[in-house]
């Protein structure tokens, strides 16, 4: 396929017929945030099919993009009755197809992308439903699940604006005496009453998959804020913490080396603490070289004073991408540093 406008039934080269319902919404998710590419391959519609019937591709396809809306304004779409179009959205917010908020007596809907959407939140579902969320076994659901293929051949890396960013660890490692706008992740902790803290959604996989990574990384990393954080309590998909218990957990990350991130937004509603070597996309950050978008990934770039490097190679042992090496004796920085 050479682009995702292709509708009808899609024959693949081995006689896979892939029914037109999904090749239209895989279609609309490849336009919700980082979307999921447009050359796709035999797998890319699995985790599509394996989540939504053909009936909930069929209203799935109804419902308006980018933008909330509510069971009315589904109704006015669909010409079902706003009881039905409540009962369908209330059900597919339930099993974490789509997003829900409740705001002043009405409930909102909005849809999801790929990531973060869907893809992290039915694992955390299939996570909490387990029973032991912290410490996911090999196998199960859990893996089945992942095993399910949506990507596109494509660079998810190769853009100019990142999906996370990387915030610094403190205002001691910065130049001046304040973040520049929108970079302290304390504060956005602290803008937010209702957070969450739920299993790193990277190494669930990794636990379910059989796929090394250091154990000594902490999963217990992942906040939801605000409305998010209200979806996961509604959804049981994340563990309610006061903002002081969310500062913790992120401060507890970085003393074990890892990189505070959030979705790249003024007010991000999720933020994650990533290393190079258990990170889902951290890693691939490194397996793509960076891409484009490395340019934007912080706001904030190393200042190396060459001169008083003594080549101690502590920061090759901390670095978490790793970007650093020691050549003659000083410290040499890649591209790759976030």
């Amino acid at each position: 396929l050479e682009e995702s406008e292709v509708v009808g039934d899609v024959v693949m080269s081995d006689g896979t017929v892939i029914p037109e319902i999904y090749v239209r919404m895989r279609n609309r998710i490849n336009r919700i945030g980082k979307g999921i590419g447009s050359h796709p391959a035999k797998e890319s519609w699995d985790m599509i099919m394996y989540l939504f019937s053909e009936e909930d591709a069929e209203h799935y396809l109804e419902m308006p993009m980018h933008e909330f809306f509510t069971a009315a304004n589904y109704t006015v779409l669909s010409g079902r009755s706003e009881d039905e179009c409540a009962e369908i959205l209330e059900d597919m917010a339930d099993r974490c197809l789509i997003f829900r908020a409740r705001r002043a007596g009405l409930t909102y809907f909005l849809l999801l992308p790929h990531v973060n959407g869907f893809w992290e939140f039915y694992e955390l579902k299939l996570a909490y439903e387990s029973g032991d969320p912290y410490n996911t076994q090999p196998g199960g659901p859990i893996a089945e699940f992942n095993m399910q293929g949506i990507m596109a051949d494509t660079n998810d890396y190769d853009l100019t604006f990142p999906l996370f960013r990387s915030y610094p660890i403190s205002l001691d490692v910065i130049e001046g005496d304040a973040f520049e706008p929108w970079q302290d992740w304390r504060a956005l902790i602290k803008r937010n009453k209702t957070i969450t803290v739920s299993p790193c959604q990277c190494r669930t996989m990794w636990n379910a998959l059989e796929v090394d990574y250091p154990k000594d990384h902490p999963i217990r990393t992942c906040l939801s804020l605000g409305e998010m954080a209200e979806y996961f309590i509604e959804n049981g998909i994340g563990d309610q913490i006061t903002q002081d218990e969310a500062i913790a957990v992120v401060e507890d990350a970085i003393a074990h080396g890892m990189v505070p991130e959030s979705v790249c937004a003024q007010n991000a509603d999720i933020i994650c603490s990533c290393q190079g070597d258990s990170c889902g996309n951290l890693k691939g950050y490194l397996a793509a070289g960076g891409g484009n978008c490395g340019t934007y990934f912080s706001a904030y770039t190393l200042k190396y004073d060459a001169e008083k490097c003594i080549g101690c190679g502590k920061c090759v042992d901390i670095c978490p991408m790793p970007s650093v090496t020691i050549e003659d004796g000083k410290c040499v920085m890649d591209a790759l540093c976030v």
